[in-house]
C-alpha cells in the first residue's frame, strides 16, 4: 500500500499526500557524493538526498531509494518512477551484500538486463577481500582512567538522542540507552578519562570511545563519543552528541 500510494499521489483520493508533496519529496535537496562502485555498476553520474529519499541517475533512469537497518533486520525500498516501478527487499540479518545481491538482480533485470551477473557471488568476492586488508592500528591507551569508576556512575542526556545510563556494578561500568534496548554495553578503562565501549551486541555498531568531561572542581559533568579506529574522521554518527550529566 506505501508503495501504491508513492504512484497515486494525485489520482487516489485517500492519498496521504498530494501530487505536488510527492514531487518535492523526489526532488534533490543535498548533492551526495557518487563513488567508483557506483559509477561502475550502475552508470551513476549524480545522487543527491530529498525529503527522505535518496535518489541517483541509474543507466540513464531516475531511480528513487532508501534503506533501512535495524540489529537483525535490513530494509531496501526502491522506486523507478518512469516505469512505474517499486519494490522491496526484507532481510533478516545484518549482511548488506545479501540485501544489495537481490537489490542489483532486480535493478539490472529492469534497466539493464545485459550487466546482469551472479550478484551473490559478487558481493561474497567484495566481503572477502575487505575481509583480506590489514586492519589500521587502533588506538592504544593506558588502561587506567584517573577517578574512581564510581565518579562516572550516573545518568546522561542528549536532547536528540536522549537518555544513557552509566551503573557500576562487580565487573565494573555498563552503558544503556534509554531509547534502545539493545543498545547496551561494557566500559573497558582506556586512557585519562577515556574508555573504550565494547557493544554487548556486535551488530549494533563497531567499538567507540567515549570522552568524559571534568569541571574545575573535578566533577563529571558530561561525556561525548567517536569510533574506536585509529582515524575516526569527523563525519561519524556520534558527531552532534552532547550528553551532559542530569
Amino acid at each position: 500500500q506505501f508503495l501504491l500510494a508513492q504512484y497515486q499521489g494525485k489520482a487516489a483520493a485517500n492519498a496521504p499526500f498530494s501530487q505536488t508533496q510527492l514531487l518535492q519529496m523526489w526532488a534533490p535537496q543535498t548533492l551526495m557524493a557518487v563513488g567508483s562502485n557506483d559509477r561502475e555498476l550502475d552508470q551513476v553520474n549524480f545522487a543527491a538526498y530529498g525529503l527522505g529519499w535518496r535518489m541517483a541517475d541509474m543507466h540513464g533512469v531516475k531511480v528513487v531509494h532508501h534503506t533501512g537497518t535495524l540489529s537483525g533486520f535490513q530494509a531496501h525500498l526502491v522506486l523507478v518512477p518512469e516505469q512505474q516501478l517499486g519494490f522491496v527487499v526484507l532481510n533478516n540479518g545484518s549482511n548488506s551484500g545479501a540485501r544489495q545481491a537481490v537489490v542489483q538482480s532486480l535493478l539490472k533485470h529492469y534497466l539493464a538486463p545485459d550487466q546482469q551477473q551472479d550478484w551473490v557471488a559478487f558481493y561474497a568476492a567484495q566481503q572477502q577481500r575487505a575481509a583480506g586488508r590489514p586492519a589500521a592500528a587502533q588506538p592504544v591507551g593506558t588502561g587506567e582512567v584517573l577517578l574512581a569508576l564510581q565518579e562516572y556512575a550516573g545518568n546522561y542526556n542528549d536532547n536528540w538522542f536522549g537518555g544513557m545510563l552509566i551503573a557500576q556494578d562487580e565487573q565494573g561500568l555498563s552503558l544503556q540507552s534509554a531509547r534502545m534496548i539493545n543498545l547496551q554495553g561494557r566500559l573497558e578503562p582506556f586512557a585519562d578519562h577515556s574508555f573504550i565501549v565494547r557493544w554487548t551486541d556486535p551488530n549494533v555498531a563497531g567499538p567507540a570511545l567515549i570522552h568524559f568531561q571534568l569541571n574545575n572542581r573535578r566533577q563529571v559533568t558530561g561525556f561525548t563519543l567517536e569510533p574506536y579506529a585509529a582515524e575516526p574522521g569527523e563525519r561519524h554518527s556520534y558527531r552532534d552528541m552532547r550528553f551532559r550529566r542530569q
